[in-house]
């Protein structure tokens, strides 16, 4: 069941991150933010809470989206994108180091006092050095790759191109992404948290409202020979007589005639006799 929601919440993640990066264009705040720096709050996201699979997986394909809007919607670093090893590699690695800063800080700082310390710090940490990685690797990428080609929509070289894109997007997806994630993680773990006891709540009503002498066809077909064994050995056994049966069965047994009882009140046999009956029968054959 755990396995399936994780999957189940990453498709979801996956699909956030294709909307997003397919309508970067669109201005949140005009001149400043644009919805292009959304897809990253995601990326960042998934490693914090589903662990470095699904991080890996997510930050994966925020590369490979990445790498189709280049044809769909080309910029002026279009050319550059178009290349996996500039648009797909770096963003994998993010995933991973995500992972590892927010797990290492939980060691650290998860048996904190405080709630900013235990909950803030390692989420907002790990989504630092995860936009420093992103734009490390990719700009990194980019100018080794392509480091003294021209750019002619921008009048200048790659490599001189590099320290505007770090002025103009790294420092504000630095600040957005340092800022969103812990608070949206936080909300996030709350939410499933609770959608996970209310899961558990129901499994227990579900349970207490099942008969408690119901059973299952399983078991009720498990030992059909046993149980057909049993009904026999019932049916041959029969009731203990009562007391008052045996009054009365002692009743019939005496004789018409007045003479001795078949059953004493000693408890002797009919067919055996007392002591004065076998005398009598002495004498008369003497």
């Amino acid at each position: 069941m755990k396995k399936s929601r994780e999957i189940a919440y990453t498709a979801i993640l996956c699909a956030l991150i294709a909307v997003l990066v397919m309508i970067g264009f669109v201005q949140i705040i005009p001149g400043v933010i644009s919805v292009a720096v959304l897809p990253l709050l995601i990326v960042m996201l998934a490693p914090q809470l589903f662990g470095l699979k699904q991080g890996m997986i997510c930050s994966g394909f925020f590369g490979v989206m990445s790498l189709i809007n280049s044809f769909v919607q080309p910029s002026y670093l279009a050319d550059f994108i178009h290349n996996p090893l500039v648009s797909v590699l770096p963003r994998i690695a993010v995933g991973a180091v995500v992972f590892a800063v927010f797990a290492g800080m939980n060691k650290v700082c998860g048996r904190s006092k405080s709630q900013f310390l235990r909950e803030f710090l390692p989420s907002g940490l790990a989504s630092a050095l995860g936009v420093c990685t992103n734009t490390l690797l990719f700009l990194g990428m980019m100018g080794l790759l392509y480091g003294g080609s021209y750019v002619e929509s921008k009048g200048m070289t790659v490599a001189e191109l590099i320290p505007v894109i770090i002025a103009a997007n790294f420092v504000l997806e630095l600040a957005v992404c340092t800022l969103l994630v812990p608070p949206l993680r936080y909300g996030v773990v709350r939410a499933m948290k609770r959608g996970g006891a209310s899961d558990r709540s129901q499994t227990k009503r579900a349970s207490r409202s099942q008969p408690a002498g119901s059973v299952s066809e399983n078991s009720k077909n498990a030992a059909p020979e046993a149980e057909r064994s049993r009904g026999l050995q019932k049916e041959k056994i029969s009731p203990a007589p009562t007391g008052e049966d045996l009054s009365g069965g002692a009743e019939r047994l005496l004789p018409k005639d007045g003479g001795s009882p078949g059953l004493s009140e000693g408890g002797g046999s009919g067919a055996a006799g007392g002591p004065n009956d076998r005398d009598n029968d002495t004498g008369e054959r003497s």
